[in-house]
């Protein structure tokens, strides 16, 4: 193999797509023994969470059996170049999308906490 396919294939060959592309819209629903509350994040917290679901990673559905089960059930629907989607937050770091497919996502929680609370 030659050295510039070498590097075209290291660089391009291996790359999963990402999660999110193009994200317009973020809606969080939390569902709790208190009933349903949906919030769509505007300005500053759309901002934010669009930046913080950028760096959602794919893992193992295993990656979370460390961690405690949040008491609240957070939905995110999430629209971007993909279509509109739902994942649900899990644990304050792990949600679980369509088709089996698990994420990790270390600031989504916090936000959450701050622009869309479940009161």
């Amino acid at each position: 193999m030659t050295p510039v396919i070498s590097l075209f294939a290291l660089f391009f060959g291996c790359q999963a797509a990402p999660t999110f592309q193009g994200i317009s819209s973020v809606t969080i629903q939390a569902v709790s023994v208190n009933g349903l509350k949906r919030t769509t994040l505007q300005q500053t917290g759309l901002r934010e969470a669009v930046d913080c679901l950028y760096a959602t990673t794919d893992v193992d559905a295993s990656a979370s059996a460390s961690r405690q089960l949040l008491d609240v059930t957070y939905l995110i629907q999430v629209e971007d170049n993909y279509g509109d989607r739902n994942f649900e937050l899990y644990t304050d770091r792990h949600m679980k999308g369509n088709k089996g497919h698990y994420y990790e996502n270390f600031c989504i929680f916090e936000i959450i906490s701050v622009y869309a609370p479940r009161k």
